[in-house]
């Protein structure tokens, strides 16, 4: 499974991160670290003819 965080802001994008651990005790059965599209790692786009020559795979 794959869990997307969209963020705007670079301390949420980092928060979002993780990674997030479920716990019965001292046992993690679960930890998941969701993929965080963010100002770090998706460029702004400020040109709209850029989007219009260049158009996402």
């Amino acid at each position: 499974m794959l869990l997307v965080a969209v963020c705007k802001n670079r301390p949420t994008a980092s928060w979002a991160a993780g990674p997030f651990e479920c716990r019965v005790g001292t046992w993690t059965p679960q930890s998941t670290r969701p993929f965080v599209l963010g100002p770090d790692n998706v460029p702004e786009i400020t040109d709209e003819s850029v989007v219009a020559h260049e158009p996402p795979c």
